[in-house]
């Protein structure tokens, strides 16, 4: 099954999964491959019930939500999204994937101050990840917080040289100042 997944052959490994499942029912491991494979093989939807199945049988649920949750973002189930990385960081609050999906999120649905809070924690736990900065930078700049946004910009380029949404943005807020 995982040499199938390895190379890549999806549908061949999604096949291979399901009769698995069929003996071990309650398998997260089994669920997860099954939900990658069927992502990989472009069946979002059904990715997304293996991962909603995947997190009723995980140890770690935090690693689990955030899985369905990735997959929700890109099926345009933002709503349910936003519910599942919160479900994540309930069972890990520093759960950084969590965290940082979570507040670009936010930004992206316009909660700009829910996104802010959620950002400065991850910001908290890691200051290395230049996106983070950048959403950060984002959310200030749209409650009006100019400097603050500028600074954040500022790390993210510092952090990548090479983030060129980065450069952008900076330039935009330098413009409004």
């Amino acid at each position: 099954m995982l040499g199938l997944f390895n190379k890549g052959l999806f549908k061949e490994a999604i096949c291979k999964i399901s009769e698995l499942l069929e003996s071990h029912p309650t398998s997260y491991f089994l669920y997860n491959v099954l939900a990658v494979s069927q992502a990989n093989n472009n069946h979002l939807e059904d990715a997304e019930a293996a991962f909603l199945m995947a997190s009723k049988f995980a140890s770690d649920k935090s690693e689990a939500f955030v899985n369905l949750a990735n997959i929700q973002c890109k099926i345009g189930k933002a709503d349910k999204a936003i519910t599942n990385y919160q479900q994540a960081l309930e069972s890990n609050p520093d759960e950084l994937a969590a965290l940082n999906n979570l507040g670009s999120l936010l930004v992206e649905k316009g909660q700009y101050q829910e996104a802010i809070s959620i950002l400065k924690r991850q910001i908290k736990i890691d200051p290395h990840q230049p996106k983070a900065f950048f959403s950060l930078s984002l959310a200030l700049k749209n409650v009006h917080q100019v400097e603050a946004a500028i600074d954040a910009a500022e790390r993210a380029i510092q952090l990548d040289r090479d983030f060129i949404e980065a450069y952008h943005s900076l330039g935009k807020l330098l413009i409004q100042t």
